[in-house]
């Protein structure tokens, strides 16, 4: 097991997977600031860029993290 984890990798995989389904196809990126310990989600709708969405992290676990996006972007 690794002694730590790369949120960004987390990031990118679950983008991926969020974009996979019929709520979030305009979900554009997730962008994870480790200084700032959130992560910033970027939607694109009617042809622009929507707001971005900050999501709190801080001290999460990977798992932690996970789900702390899913419940914002509900």
């Amino acid at each position: 097991m690794r002694d730590t984890e790369n949120k960004q990798v987390i990031c990118r995989y679950l983008l991926w997977t969020l974009q996979k389904t019929r709520g979030l196809t305009d979900l554009i990126d997730l962008r994870y600031d480790e200084k700032r310990g959130i992560v910033e989600a970027v939607t694109w709708r009617n042809g622009q860029m929507e707001k971005k969405k900050e999501i709190n992290v801080e001290a999460d676990s990977g798992i932690a993290m996970i789900k702390d996006i899913i419940r914002a972007l509900e």
